[in-house]
């Protein structure tokens, strides 16, 4: 078995998802300047954070397969559908959140060889912040 390890910029990346879902076709700036209001990007979350967001897949090492992976874990936190029970408040109760923000560090993009097949790890460390 081979491993082989990379940390992306979530910055890029997240810019990357837009322009290949299409949402970018008229979009001639500088792509790496795109901000989602509700994810930022600090390098010391990699070092603390509240938990981390994974996605994974296995398949023959076809390059579209460790895009939509890492697309995979970044869907979570654009459209606000993680958080993290240890840090959610104990006086509160989820019907009462009215947003939610996310800073995150790199993503860890970890691939498995064996055989004929390749196994994807996306892992994106998170620091949540809740609004009532």
């Amino acid at each position: 078995m081979n491993k082989r390890t990379e940390y992306l910029n979530p910055n890029e990346q997240i810019a990357f998802f837009f322009k290949r879902s299409g949402y970018l076709n008229d979009y001639h700036g500088e792509l790496k300047n795109l901000k989602l209001e509700h994810v930022s990007y600090d390098k010391n979350a990699n070092e603390e954070f509240d938990y981390k967001v994974t996605a994974n897949c296995t398949h023959d090492g076809t390059l579209l397969f460790a895009i939509q992976t890492i697309e995979e874990a970044l869907i979570k936190l654009i459209n606000r559908k993680t958080y993290c029970p240890n840090t959610f408040p104990v006086n509160k109760k989820i019907e009462e959140l009215k947003d939610i923000s996310y800073v995150i560090g790199d993503i860890k993009l970890e691939n498995d060889f064996y055989r004929s097949k390749q196994k994807t790890t996306v892992t994106i460390p998170v620091v949540c912040s809740y609004v009532f």
